[in-house]
């Protein structure tokens, strides 16, 4: 499979993996109490405005009032698009700027704030690798 068309599948899968969680709140928005184990929570007001709200991104639920298939569903959606993101993104990337991915290791880039970078960089590192890991687990 080419580069391009792998960015494109992708991409679609990216876009694909966003249908659970739309469409759980178009029925939310609709009236339908599916996968909500409290149905009078759906008809509420406030819920609706938030419903409406959050149509395009997500937001802790209120009184962890979901069953565990929403979060399945929302949530294995949300990974999937960030994955299929993420390859696009290194996808287009690697066709866009091919020199920044052929050059050896060996012979880096040379800049003035290259080791400047470099401690950034390493502290960076020291910070995201105990925060992931805290997340993670």
């Amino acid at each position: 499979m080419s580069r391009t068309r792998a960015r494109a599948v992708a991409a679609i899968v990216a876009v694909a993996a966003t249908l659970p969680y739309l469409v759980l709140k178009l029925l939310w928005l609709a009236g339908s109490s599916v996968g909500v184990t409290d149905p009078d929570l759906t008809g509420d007001a406030t819920m609706m405005g938030l419903n409406a709200m959050t149509f395009g991104m997500e937001v802790v639920p209120w009184r962890q009032s979901h069953r565990a298939v929403v979060y399945l569903l929302v949530y294995g959606g949300f990974m999937t698009q960030g994955v299929s993101l993420m390859i696009a993104f290194a996808l287009y990337a690697r066709e866009r700027w091919p020199d920044v991915f052929t050059t050896a290791t060996a012979s880096p880039f040379t800049s003035p704030p290259r080791s400047l970078q470099t401690v950034v960089a390493r502290g960076c590192l020291l910070v995201a690798v105990p925060v992931g890991g805290v997340r993670l687990a």
